[in-house]
């Protein structure tokens, strides 16, 4: 059983030019530490980059065709700032909300025994952990064994259901057997009226410097609730800025509680994306605008949620290969994993 749906054929890796968001190459948006660019690449749900995602909600296990933006193909710019150089290795990054507080799900050791075959069987590096217990981090970092570093974070104390009142948060996983791990980071986010929100980092070296990040934000929808999303993402920003160094990819991964034209997550979004987008991160389930050539747009991530895109993964000073939305049967959301290099 694969938590994250059937692996996917190897998508093509994109060249920066590829790559490369015609949009902020043109407005030459400075960023102290680089910028990235949107990727064109998408889901198994989606079809070709040319056409609109939200046209169809079939799956295909085709991997995604690269689109070149309008300007990248005989461009005298030289590549976005920030863009990875042809020499990174990729790496393959996912996050899911394990749902371990609905029911008695905090006590099913088959959740994390179908993740450590998906990671195993995909040649995982990374993956965020949200809605996740004790229980089942404890069972995972057996089941992958030595190679890898486990880190988990309680925002809630004792209230996953069915495993004996173990804690209930957030984690994260790394293949230390090629990532190297040089330390770890925990915060705290400003708090909501249920649960106390966090985040929970990795420090990690590979062919380049990573410092991996996973998150869960505020639930429910609401204006209060908004601007404490909003709160944390300022928050989240200000973090990962103040813990890196120049240069340093950045990878952030988890349940948004929001949908991606939310001004709780502009914080987030590169400015490249226009409107009242003021971050320096690139999503890697975004893509390029159907409707203006050369420009990118932060709505057309594939659901991950019902009908609905909660879950991110977002990145800076990296650029996308592929993205995919798998299929869970042990909870509510549906995994997004990614290439990213």
């Amino acid at each position: 059983m694969h938590l994250f749906g059937n692996p996917p054929r190897p998508a093509r890796a994109l060249t920066a030019n590829t790559l490369a968001c015609a949009a902020l190459v043109a407005i030459a948006v400075p960023i102290a530490q680089g910028a990235s660019k949107p990727a064109p690449a998408k889901s198994e749900r989606a079809s070709a980059p040319t056409k609109s995602p939200s046209s169809s909600r079939a799956k295909s296990n085709r991997a995604p065709a690269p689109t070149k933006s309008p300007s990248s193909a005989k461009s005298k710019h030289a590549p976005a700032a920030g863009a990875a150089p042809k020499a990174n290795r990729p790496y393959l990054v996912g996050t899911f909300n394990m749902a371990g507080g609905l029911g008695g799900r905090g006590d099913r050791v088959d959740t994390a025994e179908a993740l450590t075959r998906s990671i195993n069987d995909r040649g995982a590096d990374i993956v965020f952990l949200q809605e996740a217990c004790s229980r089942m981090t404890n069972q995972l970092a057996g089941m992958l064994g030595s190679g890898w570093t486990v880190r988990f974070l309680d925002t809630a104390g004792a209230r996953c259901k069915g495993s004996g009142g173990s804690a209930y948060g957030i984690g994260i996983v790394a293949r230390t057997s090629r990532l190297r791990f040089k330390g770890d980071y925990t915060a705290r986010l400003p708090l909501d009226a249920f649960e106390r929100r966090g985040m929970v980092c990795l420090d990690l070296a590979g062919s380049r410097p990573i410092f991996a990040c996973s998150t869960h934000l505020t639930a429910d929808p609401g204006v209060a609730r908004d601007v404490s999303r909003r709160r944390q993402t300022e928050a989240i920003t200000r973090n990962v800025l103040r813990w890196t160094s120049a240069g340093q990819a950045i990878i952030v991964g988890g349940d948004f509680n929001a949908t991606p034209m939310s001004w709780a997550l502009d914080p987030l979004w590169h400015k490249g994306y226009g409107g009242t987008a003021s971050g320096s991160f690139v999503e890697v389930d975004s893509g390029p605008s159907q409707e203006i050539p050369g420009a990118y747009r932060r709505d057309i991530g594939q659901a991950t949620f019902g009908a609905q895109k909660f879950d991110y993964i977002f990145v800076r000073d990296m650029s996308v290969g592929s993205a995919v939305v798998g299929n869970s049967n042990v909870s509510d959301h549906e995994p997004l994993w990614a290439t990213v290099y």
